[in-house]
């Protein structure tokens, strides 16, 4: 790049090439020295046991409060222990299968998602028991379910299983801001078709770190010198 003239006489060309190389360096220094942008890390977690092992301060929402059967509009203000959360799909909503008091929430219709947000700032992870349902509620295993997490810097880690009624949990080192559950796309058009569902959605914080002896040592020291978070649906 040309620089303008200077005003006065003295800036000769060495001096604007002195110039230009030195800003080249503090350039070259600045970059080096800037701190990479590290990306969001998700784990998974296939048991509810390891799922409570990397988290803490879990809370489970069981929808046993919703009417069975019913259907809603949404979206949903929900709590999950000390969390609170926002669970919305298109309309016509949600519906809520039962089976003997056990309530699952689903969609009504079958193409739409299910989206959890809305949750704190310090919560890590998410999971619960996310599988496919038939046009009555009961349990249906038909095709996969994608399930996306997404984090505050807008990673996101994706997968699909199996439509069973199984235990999926993910933790992030970072902020979870959405976890959605969507059905595979079901190509014939004449049915049969399966919901995404879900049930025991259970939501936690990072785990908690016990220090090591020694860094617990530095940490009172440090501390000692500073004394000076419907009954059916559509299937269109």
């Amino acid at each position: 790049m040309r620089l303008r003239a200077h005003p006065d006489s003295h800036f000769t060309e060495h001096s604007t090439m002195r110039f230009s190389t030195i800003t080249t360096l503090f350039t070259a220094a600045a970059l080096v020295a800037a701190p990479a942008v590290a990306e969001a890390q998700f784990t998974v977690y296939t048991t509810f046991a390891d799922f409570l092992s990397a988290t803490s301060n879990v809370g489970t929402d069981s929808f046993d409060d919703l009417d069975a059967y019913g259907s809603y509009a949404g979206p949903l203000t929900r709590q999950a222990g000390t969390h609170n959360y926002t669970v919305s799909t298109n309309l016509p909503g949600f519906y809520i299968p039962d089976n003997a008091g056990d309530r699952w929430l689903s969609t009504n219709d079958f193409a739409h998602a299910i989206t959890f947000s809305g949750f704190g700032s310090s919560v890590r992870g998410i999971g619960g028991y996310f599988f496919g349902t038939d046009v009555d509620g009961a349990p249906y295993q038909l095709t996969g379910l994608v399930l996306t997490a997404t984090g505050k810097s807008g990673a996101s880690y994706q997968t699909i299983v199996d439509g069973s009624m199984s235990f999926f949990g993910v933790v992030a080192d970072e902020e979870i801001l959405s976890f959605t559950v969507a059905a595979q796309e079901q190509l014939n058009a004449n049915g049969p078709f399966m919901w995404p569902t879900a049930n025991d959605v259970v939501i936690g914080n990072a785990a908690t770190v016990v220090p090591e002896p020694s860094s617990f040592v530095l940490m009172l020291v440090g501390a000692a010198g500073l004394a000076f978070v419907v009954q059916r649906r559509r299937t269109t």
